[in-house]
């Protein structure tokens, strides 16, 4: 099982919806309110670890590029099987935010966010020999920024902003940047609500380069910034207790040649290149 089945989204799903499932089924498998049973902390725990990824857009890129068989660079390392060898990450998060309306159906969301992070794990070299190993000391820094608003029954307007700066905190590389993070990520669309229960969502996503996997000193080339398009459809009739959705979507319209990861160990750079236009549909139904 996924974390996108555990949350019960699709991978094309926006931060606000990703964001409305957790909330709704954190509150429905909350211990407090199932009398504390094993079964409701098993499932609440899944649910959080999920959003923990699905709710981070960094994270959630690299989780995607796991699930399509490329290694992650950061963030919980990559593949490779059970390692007894490695220590337990352990970090410190602080996180401040705040919500405004300044007007009707309009929203500005800004949080600031530091996570001190002790035996971060890390992938190191390329798939399939490489291998996870801890990191020492490591900082994240950041601000996320985002935005909505709802004109109902015609449109949605939405978009979102990341900065994120990641560094060592100790050893050889004290004050460098950590690798396979970039710095900025941004994505804005709009939904268009039509007659006969349809509705359509272009979108585009911005991730800014950043350095390949085992540049420790930031002195080689830089892994690319991409940017690319999307379309989606979707189907949500009213059908009484049966809730059905269809989708048809479009990825990369633009067919962007990029790569999500690249590393460099002293023998040349090596990248992994994502799948150019890529066409998508499905359907899916809960009574």
């Amino acid at each position: 099982m996924t974390h996108y089945d555990t949350l019960g989204v699709s991978k094309d799903s926006s931060e606000n919806e990703i964001k409305k499932a957790y909330r709704t089924l954190s509150l429905k498998h909350h211990p407090d309110r199932n009398g504390g049973g094993d079964e409701h902390k098993k499932k609440f725990q899944e649910i959080n670890e999920a959003y923990e990824v699905l709710g981070d857009p960094h994270r959630k890129q690299q989780y995607d590029a796991e699930l399509s068989g490329f290694p992650s660079g950061i963030f919980n390392g990559g593949g490779g099987g059970f390692l007894t060898t490695l220590d337990k990450e352990k970090g410190v998060s602080l996180e401040t935010g705040t919500e405004f309306y300044p007007l009707e159906n309009l929203k500005i969301g800004l949080t600031i966010f530091r996570i001190d992070m002790e035996d971060e794990i890390q992938y190191v070299g390329t798939w399939p020999t490489g291998y996870n190993q801890n990191t020492g000391k490591t900082r994240h820094d950041g601000l996320e920024v985002s935005l909505s608003y709802l004109l109902p029954k015609y449109l949605k307007v939405y978009g979102n902003y990341t900065y994120h700066k990641a560094t060592y905190k100790d050893g050889d590389y004290n004050g460098n940047e950590m690798w396979l993070v970039p710095k900025h990520m941004a994505n804005a669309g709009v939904e268009i609500y039509l007659p006969y229960y349809i509705t359509l969502r272009p979108e585009i996503q911005y991730v800014s380069n950043c350095f390949l996997s085992g540049d420790y000193l930031n002195a080689d080339e830089k892994l690319e910034a991409h940017t690319l398009f999307n379309f989606y459809a979707y189907y949500k009739p009213a059908l009484g207790k049966l809730n059905l959705m269809a989708f048809l979507g479009v990825n990369n319209i633009a067919d962007m040649k990029y790569s999500s990861y690249g590393s460099n160990y002293g023998y040349g750079s090596t990248y992994y290149p994502m799948p150019g236009i890529t066409f998508k549909g499905g359907i899916s139904f809960e009574f």
